[in-house]
């Protein structure tokens, strides 16, 4: 099946929020130097497995 295999993409719900309406958090953070861990967790409990974070500097 090279180059011809189906790709299934999960729909989201229609009543769930869209990407752009989540606010970003910045991951890399003096909270998350001190204990990663424990931002790990804060953003699972906020958002499930997936969270919106901001990985670099925007500026």
């Amino acid at each position: 099946m090279c180059g011809t295999e189906a790709h299934f993409h999960a729909t989201p719900p229609a009543d769930g929020p869209t990407r752009g309406s989540l606010p970003v958090e910045p991951l890399l953070t003096a909270e998350f130097d001190v204990d990663p861990g424990a931002v790990y967790e804060r953003l699972r409990s906020t958002y499930g497995p997936v969270a919106p974070v901001l990985l670099a500097d925007p500026g």
